[in-house]
Parts: C-alpha cells; structure tokens; sequence
C-alpha cells in the first residue's frame, strides 16, 4: 500500500514537472515572437566612414518596429554613412551612400535637414533651393519668431517622415502625389551648412524655390 502511494506520489511530481517545462517552452517561443533583431551602431561612427562589422550591434525591440532600420548586416556593411550616427542609434539603410561623402577644400558640404513636409511634385533631386528658418522663439518685443532665409543649397536626396528613399517610394507606388518629403539631404558652402546644423534643433525650416533657378 505504501509503495502504491509513492509511485502515485513520483507520477504526479512528473506529470507537474512536465507541464511546466511545456508552459516554459511554450512561454518562450511566444516571447519570442514578440520581439525582432535590429542593427544599431556599437559605438560612434562619424560621417563619411566605412560601415564595417565591429562597429554593428544587434538589438532586440517590440515586434512589429515602426524603425526603419536594417535587421541584416549585409544591408549596411561596406556602405558610407553622409551624417554623424552615436552609439546605439538604428542604422536605417535608405540614408547610406555606396560612395565615400566627397568634401573637397573650400567647396561643397552636405547635412541631412528636416524640413516642413512638401509634396514630392514640389522639390526634386538636384534642385537648387532656399531653406527659410523660423526659430521657436518668439522677439520680446514683437512677439514674431524670428525668420532668416539662408543662401541656396543644392538637394542631393530626398525622404519620407520614416527615412524611406523617396526615390524607392515613386518606384513603389509608381505615383508622386500622394508622397510627401519631411527630410532633405543637401549640399552647400560651409558657413551655410554649419548654420543650418546649428538652427535645427532650435526651429523649424521651411523649402522655398530658389530664385536662380
């Protein structure tokens, strides 16, 4: 009688055990659908250099991400970043360059700048164009933001409000009025491009079509 209770006992014990190994793995293949893999940088990389291995990162996020940033290393490795990227920032493919950034004495530079979204009809690759600022603050006095028109710049790439190429956008949907552009890349003389580093983060800029065009 005694030995039936105890293999009662060490069945029941087994029979627990197994259920919560099954709830465990069970458990983990659903946390495991709930998360993916995206590629951030492992440390600063600054611009114009060479994306290579070691200086990649996997992180895991909620699933589905909204970040546009690669989930393969093969999307980024070998690539050329136009912009300073800090550690642990995303690294989102559709802002690389395949070529090195070219920035040649006394000439051009270039800076990513977030602009008032535009329609795609309104600014294309290579124009030429004039970036107005308007700071948030407003004058004492006249209680105005404060508004300067910088000198022209040249647009060298275009994107969406998520980093999505708006070149790759037009081939997508093989139309240009439902896209509108929030971020331009463009190149220009050095004391133009070091100002609109320093407004960006003080206000807003507004596209205007330059007048040499």
């Amino acid at each position: 009688m005694r030995l039936k209770k105890l293999l009662i006992s060490i069945l029941a014990i087994l029979i627990t055990a197994g259920a919560i190994a099954g709830e465990y793995m069970y458990l983990s293949k659903k946390n495991t659908n709930m998360f993916e893999d995206i590629i951030v940088a492992a440390t600063d990389i600054r611009k114009g250099e060479k994306i290579t291995q070691d200086k990649l990162a996997l992180v895991k996020v909620a699933k589905p991400s909204p970040i546009p940033a690669a989930r393969n290393p093969a999307e980024v490795l070998n690539k050329y970043v136009p912009y300073d990227i800090k550690r642990g920032e995303p690294i989102i493919p559709s802002k690389l360059l395949l070529k090195p950034v070219k920035i040649t004495e006394g000439e051009q530079y270039s800076v990513l700048v977030k602009i008032e979204p535009v329609p795609a009809t309104f600014v294309a690759k290579y124009d030429s164009v004039r970036l107005m600022f308007i700071s948030n603050n407003v004058d004492i006095k006249t209680q105005i933001p404060r508004t300067q028109i910088l000198d022209s710049v040249q647009v060298v790439n275009m994107f969406d409000t998520s980093f999505k190429s708006i070149d790759e956008l037009r081939q997508q949907q093989n139309a240009y009025q439902n896209i509108n552009i929030s971020y331009i890349e463009v190149t220009g003389n050095k004391d133009t491009v070091m100002r609109l580093k320093q407004y960006e983060r003080t206000g807003t800029f507004i596209v205007l079509k330059s007048t040499d065009q």
